[in-house]
């Protein structure tokens, strides 16, 4: 059985029976301020950056990567557990459009970041949920009047 120990550091540190010890960084800072703009065809997301927690550079060894992950759902609270992106977002900002008329409904997102150092996988908490409600269709016109003779 494994044992769980922090460190002052804040690193998790775990201890097998065999006495090896591990050390995990801890996830990335959660991004922060995600906004939605939207219009009737889709939203832009954007949000802050993420510090890595691990300190990855383009340089690093072992190879570390980081990104963005964004999570939509169709109520407060109801988000996604897959990504609406295919691939890690790299920049600060995404552009998603829906596959069916989004008039009159409301999206809800959250943002995550994601590093990957070698195998290890390490994610932020979610950033604070943004919600976009959608402009309802206009109502379809009246009969067009009729000009007297």
């Amino acid at each position: 059985m494994k044992r769980l120990l922090t460190a002052t550091l804040g690193w998790l540190l775990v201890m097998s029976p065999a006495l090896s010890l591990q050390a995990a960084p801890k996830p990335a800072p959660t991004p922060q301020t995600l906004t939605a703009t939207g219009n009737t065809h889709g939203i832009n997301y954007s949000w802050t950056a993420s510090a890595s927690a691990a300190g990855c550079t383009s340089s690093s060894t072992p190879a570390c990567a980081g990104g963005y992950n964004l999570f939509i759902g169709s109520a407060s609270g109801q988000e996604s557990t897959t990504p609406v992106n295919s691939a890690l977002i790299t920049g600060l900002a995404y552009s998603w459009t829906p596959t069916t008329s989004p008039l009159g409904t409301t999206v809800c997102a959250v943002v995550q970041f994601q590093e990957t150092i070698s195998t290890l996988v390490l994610s932020s908490p979610n950033s604070t949920e943004t919600c976009y409600t959608f402009p309802s269709a206009p109502a379809a016109p009246g009969a067009p009047a009729v000009a007297p003779f």
